[in-house]
């Protein structure tokens, strides 16, 4: 028969610190092993080991006969309760939702799992909460349910930990630190449960534990500290061999004892037990005995019986003992969980928790549209009330040279008059109107000189005449430290000058050049209608990036994310079912803003309005998993914050959203079409404005990059995922 937990010179390095120095650890199958030691001694790393959690520098470990994930083998998974020293529960489910939530990732369902989940919860005491929040529940209240999902009792926050450990009857229990925060008549029961599972069902216990009296109550105990168990073996046995009264005794003589030297020893446990016989290795040695317990002491003085650990047999079981056979509801081929039912049991979590968020559905199905009503009442409109001082000193002509006007300064001041663009300030004098720009109160100061409507009609006849050119210009200084400012006012005087020629020439039945229709747009498109698809496309990517940037950040922090790979949920399930959940979030957000935008704000899209949601659709997915590759790389929440706030900018300012791109240098160009936001946001400004389809390439390739982005960013998610903290 094997070991339920075997360990064999396991060590574990963080950097150049060792953490654990060669560890020989040996748990037979049906009982409780206590592991004691104080805090950073490494026992929690040992643990994590065992579940696979971490992998070790050298060394190895086996859990029922293989390695931790091993195919098929159930460990992790459902043959493997943990509860870890954190409370690690989700503090915004219910203790029914916590419960089910792990019941559903164990494959528990229907009566079965409702039958457990009572029986639990009467046994805690805890019926009377079942429909309360967690995060409602005291420290103590949340331990138990804490550990009933992993040892099959209804413990609830000190007691809701222990029935999420205890939920599924696993064969191997790992509980870390499970009775801190316990009263002690709530210990002694929950001692009590665990002989009797060992006892009557055959699970494996691997427990520690501060109080180190309470580990008299286990069939072995290792004394553990800085990374070596300096003693194994059973309490009495331990006490017995120290001439101690208390395990506390003895961990104190061990320690003071401690060298740079590790020496083994083996006690021969006769099958009627008697005393042990004790008997000195060194430091690579040990002694091979049937049902025997190994006590690694720097203090022994026996002798060496130069036998290797490679000769020691781990598989024997105590003779006193008998192992009983699983119950029948054990699963001893570890009953994997589907993965659809992993996944949905995950994104029903996700979905459940964001409901009860009324903030964040807000800020996420607002705030972009928000966004973009903001632009489309702020952004590429013409910029109004725009001062001018004005000086014109045309004095007027007679008609001559074709001119229907008298004083062609007066048609172009009343031009320039007309709407809001401009507001007109008439000076004395030109010095006047250029002080008023010096001291930032006027944008530009216009001088139309005295003869004006004499010489400029003879200046479309006489056009090298330098003395008519020079009668006939109109000084214009401006201020154009603000660009756009600057290309409003002179495009509102051009178009005034050239409605005043229209006027005094009579050009308007017979103009003096025709504009065809355009092919795409019209002739009265703004820049705006240029921005609108790709600040559109830009929101949507921005937001989907924080749908999931954070999104199990805090699982890792909390304790939680151990617990979900304990059940035997893989990195890859783990990272599509977040996906899965916020593409449910994703697809209502794009919805609601491109309704908003195109019936209420009225933003023209020309082409079909399905070509225009899934491009956004697509785009939101490559950043929903540029998000969650950014929260498996993050160690904290201000971490991912800062990354994400970092891929936004180039994001905007690369994609020929505020620009186009054909103005981006050539050899720096490639930057700019390897990002799916340029070909999301041409795309929909191809369909917005053009009316094109998936036949034209702009359209095909919004589909093609972002989507192949998406699904290069989740691999590399999974994987870095997957490697997360081993």
């Amino acid at each position: 028969m094997h070991s339920g937990v075997h360990a064999h010179s396991l060590s574990r390095n963080y950097g150049k610190t060792k953490v654990l120095k060669g560890i020989d650890l040996n748990v037979r199958v049906g009982t409780i092993y206590g592991l004691l030691g104080p805090s950073g001694c490494g026992k929690t790393t040992l643990l994590k080991i065992i579940l696979g959690r971490l992998e070790p520098t050298s060394g190895g470990v086996e859990v029922l006969g293989e390695p931790p994930n091993t195919k098929h083998h159930g460990i992790p998974g459902r043959r493997l309760g943990y509860s870890p020293q954190e409370m690690a529960l989700y503090t915004d489910l219910t203790v029914f939702e916590t419960l089910q939530f792990y019941g559903r990732l164990h494959g528990l369902v229907g009566q079965e799992f409702l039958d457990r989940v009572d029986w639990l919860l009467n046994f805690l005491e805890m019926d009377e909460f079942r429909k309360k929040l967690v995060a409602k529940l005291s420290g103590g209240q949340q331990r138990r349910v804490s550990l009933a999902g992993i040892l099959q009792i209804d413990i609830i926050t000190d007691r809701l930990t222990i029935p999420v450990a205890l939920l599924h009857k696993p064969d191997v229990l790992i509980l870390d630190e499970p009775t801190v925060g316990l009263d002690p008549l709530l210990r002694t029961k929950i001692w009590e449960h665990l002989r009797s599972i060992t006892e009557f069902e055959g699970t494996t216990v691997v427990i520690t534990t501060h109080y180190i009296e309470e580990a008299r109550q286990a069939d072995c105990v290792g004394l553990m500290r800085e990374g070596k168990i300096l003693a194994e073996g059973e309490p009495e046995d331990l006490m017995y061999r120290y001439q101690c009264d208390t395990l506390e005794s003895v961990f104190l003589h061990l320690c003071r004892s401690q060298n740079d030297v590790d020496l083994r020893v083996t006690v021969q446990i006769s099958s009627g037990g008697s005393n042990p016989m004790i008997h000195r290795t060194s430091s690579n040695q040990t002694i091979r005995s049937g049902g025997s317990t190994t006590l690694v002491s720097p203090s022994s003085t026996a002798r060496n019986d130069h036998q290797t650990i490679d000769h020691v047999t781990y598989d024997e079981v105590d003779d006193r003992r008998p192992l009983l056979q699983y119950s029948g509801g054990k699963k001893k081929n570890g009953g994997k969980t589907s993965y659809w039912r992993q996944i949905s049991a995950i994104s029903r979590r996700k979905l459940k928790q964001y409901g009860r968020n009324p903030l964040m559905i807000i800020f996420d199905m607002v705030i972009p549209t928000i966004e973009i009503l903001i632009y489309v009442l702020c952004v590429g409109t013409d910029p109004n009330h725009l001062t001018v001082a004005i000086l014109n000193r045309d004095v007027g002509a007679p008609k001559s040279f074709g001119s229907q006007c008298e004083n062609w300064g007066d048609q172009f001041v009343q031009r320039m008059n007309t709407g809001p663009q401009l507001n007109l300030y008439n000076v004395s004098d030109e010095m006047e109107g250029i002080r008023m720009v010096e001291r930032g109160q006027a944008w530009a100061s216009i001088v139309i000189p005295q003869n004006f409507s004499q010489y400029f009609p003879q200046r479309l006849i006489k056009r090298n005449d330098e003395t008519v050119r020079n009668l006939s210009t109109v000084s214009i200084r401006s201020d154009l430290s603000n660009y756009e400012i600057g290309l409003s006012i002179n495009a509102k005087i051009q178009t005034s000058f050239a409605e005043t020629v229209d006027v005094c020439l009579n050009t308007t039945t017979s103009p003096l050049y025709f504009v065809d229709p355009p092919v795409y747009g019209s002739s009265s498109i703004k820049f705006s209608s240029f921005l609108a698809p790709g600040i559109i496309s830009t929101a949507i990517f921005a937001h989907s990036i924080g749908l999931t940037a954070i999104a199990f950040i805090r699982e890792k922090t909390d304790g939680t994310l151990d617990r979900v790979f304990a059940a035997g949920v893989s990195p890859t399930i783990f990272v599509l079912s977040h996906y899965l959940a916020q593409s449910i979030t994703l697809v209502v957000q794009c919805c609601i803003l491109l309704l908003t935008s195109k019936f209420i704000l009225g933003i023209e899209i020309v082409g079909h309005f399905v070509h225009v949601l899934v491009i956004l659709i697509i785009l939101g997915s490559s950043g929903m998993a540029l998000g969650l590759l950014v929260s498996a790389a993050s160690k904290q929440e201000t971490e991912a914050i800062q990354v994400t706030m970092a891929a936004f900018f180039p994001a905007l300012l690369l994609s020929g959203v505020l620009w186009p791109i054909e103005a981006i240098p050539k050899w720096f160009s490639w930057v700019s079409l390897g990002l799916p936001t340029t070909w999301a946001a041409d795309g929909l400004r191809s369909v917005m404005i053009r009316g094109w389809d998936i036949q034209h390439m702009p359209v095909y390739m919004a589909y093609i990059v972002p989507f192949a982005w998406a699904v290069a960013l989740m691999l590399i998610a999974i994987f870095v995922q997957s490697r997360s903290g081993r």
